[in-house]
C-alpha cells in the first residue's frame, strides 16, 4: 500500500473550515474516495482512488470512456468510485468530486442536468448497496491525486485497477504537477 504525502488539518467536530486547501483524510473506519476526469477532444479518462484513515491507498483505477462532456465524465469517475466501494466492501465511505453541480445533484438539492440523469440515478441505486455513504464536494486543491492520476493514466493509456505500487510517486501528491509532466 501507497501513503501519500499530505499535510493533514486536525478538524474538530462541530468546526465548519469551510473549503480546506489540502486533502484531509476521512474519519477513523472510513474510507474516502477522490474521482476526477481529463477530458480530451475525443474520449475522457477517469479516476477513482480509495485512500483509508491513515492516507494510505486502497485502490487506484483509471477508464478511458467515449464522451466529451466534462459534467458526463465526472459522474462516471464518481460511478467507477462508488463501484469500487461496492466491489472492495468498503465502507463507510465518503465520495469526493470537485464537480459541484453533481454532488448537489447526489445531495437532493439539485435536479439532474439532463446528460448526467441517468447516471445520477444508477449512483443512487448503487449507493443504496452501501451501508453508509456520504457525497461530498471538494475544490480542486484537495484533488490532485484523482486529477493527476487521469492525466497520467491518459498519456500513458494506463486504463485498469491498478497496481498501486506501480503508480509513480510524482503522481501519488496531493499538489498540482506541471503539465510537462502529466502531459497536457
Amino acid at each position: 500500500m501507497v501513503k501519500v504525502q499530505a499535510a493533514a488539518l486536525e478538524v474538530q467536530p462541530g468546526r465548519d473550515i469551510g473549503h480546506p486547501s489540502v486533502w484531509i483524510p476521512p474519519p477513523p473506519k472510513w474510507y474516502k474516495i477522490n474521482s476526477d476526469v481529463a477530458v480530451r477532444s475525443d474520449h475522457s479518462v477517469c479516476s477513482a482512488v480509495g485512500r483509508d484513515s491513515q492516507g494510505v491507498i486502497v485502490f487506484a483505477t483509471t477508464t478511458r470512456v467515449n464522451v466529451t462532456e466534462p459534467s458526463v465524465g465526472e459522474a462516471l469517475a464518481l460511478k467507477e468510485g462508488l463501484s469500487q466501494v461496492l466491489l472492495r466492501k468498503l465502507q463507510p465511505a465518503v465520495l469526493e468530486s470537485d464537480c459541484q453541480e453533481l454532488i448537489s445533484t447526489l445531495q437532493g438539492s439539485l435536479q439532474p442536468a439532463w446528460n448526467i440523469c441517468s447516471i445520477v440515478e444508477e449512483i443512487l441505486l448503487m449507493a443504496r448497496c452501501v451501508g453508509v455513504i456520504e457525497f461530498s464536494y471538494t475544490p480542486r486543491s484537495t484533488n490532485y491525486l484523482a486529477h493527476n492520476l487521469a492525466k497520467w493514466a491518459d498519456r500513458h493509456n494506463v486504463l485498469s485497477a491498478l497496481d498501486v505500487n506501480s503508480i509513480p510517486d510524482f503522481v501519488c501528491n496531493d499538489f498540482i504537477l506541471p503539465d510537462s509532466i502529466l502531459g497536457d
